[in-house]
């Protein structure tokens, strides 16, 4: 069943199908060529601002952290730790 009606849509479109000059064909080419330098330069675009907004969101989140253990009461206990046990 799904394989008839495939066969159709594909007979109906290649029954709507013209004869086409080749001068338009390298046209189109061409269109084409552009459309996809431009879909890749915007590609780009976006994956650098998605690196940035990642970067600027791990700034923040680190920044967070440090000041979370500043005011935490247990963390000069844990970062004096290393230092007196080397001492010893």
């Amino acid at each position: 069943m799904l394989r008839r009606i495939v066969f159709r849509r594909l007979l109906c479109v290649v029954g709507s199908l013209e004869m086409v000059s080749v001068s338009q064909v390298s046209v189109m080419c061409c269109l084409l060529m552009r459309t996809r330098l431009m879909l890749l330069g915007r590609f780009k675009m976006m994956a650098c601002g998605l690196f940035m907004v990642l970067g600027c969101l791990l700034v923040v989140l680190c920044t967070l952290m440090s000041s979370h253990l500043q005011w935490f009461p247990l963390c000069e206990c844990a970062l004096r730790a290393p230092y007196q046990m080397s001492s010893i």
